[in-house]
């Protein structure tokens, strides 16, 4: 049997300005002070670890909380911080959570390229886009067997699928589509070799909205933005008589767009920012058509 190909980092790259450059570690530390700084940095080493990502569960937490001796709830603050802010992303692949960042990528893609080899990723993970994408990362689930490929974390085999992955105009998806949400009760639906009820999608729905709540940092709106939601991504929101149907992906980068216009007008103050259902009605269309435009 081959040998299993290292993925994961032996060291990765520090920042001399870590704590100058970026306004979102200042309000990282004015809002918790080292202990943020030091999960932030524990999670960060736990990624490259393992490689471009590693998997957020129970034992996750546990860790974290032995290890840096902090408390549950200032960890689950952190860390819904570090989402609303995009300093992490936080992925569903399956039943399993994911946790990476763009940034994370760029520096973990820059890191192996002096191993002289292919490098395989995971395309429900991978969020860089393919002009991004050096030529020896191959966004792919079915690498050779003989490198044995398996979840980065080393806790879990990858329950994603067999077949590749196609991205539309180049996007990787950040969080895993809803199939059919809006059909009837108790139907099933064949993907793959998994039958999943209505039920089952519901429960997807309603995770896959999570995400994107999550990365907002208003707090605002979450009933009626999830109402709003189910029409885009089920039977389509009606605008000037004519229904359109948005997908899950097209959901969280147009509310990424908004964040980045917001921060980049330095709106920190929250009550300058739309309620998120407010966002999530019929504004949201102009956003996604805004980050369309861009990329």
């Amino acid at each position: 049997m081959a040998r299993q190909k290292k993925d994961g980092l032996d060291y990765f790259p520090f920042d001399v300005d870590f704590f100058f450059a970026d306004r979102r570690i200042k309000s990282l530390r004015a809002r918790f002070g080292c202990d943020g700084i030091a999960i932030y940095i524990y999670l960060l080493t736990e990624i490259y670890r393992n490689g471009y990502y590693t998997l957020w569960d129970r034992d996750s937490v546990d860790n974290i909380i032995a290890d840096l001796n902090v408390t549950e709830g200032l960890t689950s603050q952190v860390i819904e911080f570090l989402v609303s802010r995009s300093l992490l992303s936080s992925i569903l692949v399956g039943s399993d959570t994911a946790i990476t960042s763009r940034g994370i990528q760029k520096r973990y893609q820059e890191a192996v390229r002096s191993r002289k080899r292919a490098v395989y990723v995971n395309p429900k993970i991978w969020l860089l886009k393919n002009e991004e994408t050096a030529s020896f990362i191959k966004v792919t689930q079915n690498a050779p067997k003989s490198e044995n490929y398996e979840n980065k974390s080393g806790k879990k085999g990858d329950k994603s699928g067999g077949n590749d992955t196609k991205e539309s105009k180049g996007k990787k998806s950040n969080i895993s589509c809803v199939q059919d949400a809006h059909e009837s009760a108790g139907e099933t639906v064949e993907n793959g070799d998994d039958k999943k009820t209505y039920a089952d999608k519901q429960k997807a729905l309603k995770d896959n909205f999570e995400i994107i709540y999550a990365l907002y940092p208003k707090k605002t709106g979450r009933t009626n933005a999830f109402e709003h939601y189910k029409q885009w991504v089920g039977r389509g929101k009606n605008i000037g008589g004519v229904k359109y149907h948005l997908t899950d992906r097209q959901i969280y980068f147009a509310v990424k767009e908004y964040i980045r216009q917001q921060e980049a007008a330095g709106q920190d103050d929250m009550k300058y920012w739309k309620n998120f259902d407010t966002l999530m009605g019929r504004q949201l269309l102009d956003y996604v058509r805004k980050e369309e435009a861009a990329g």
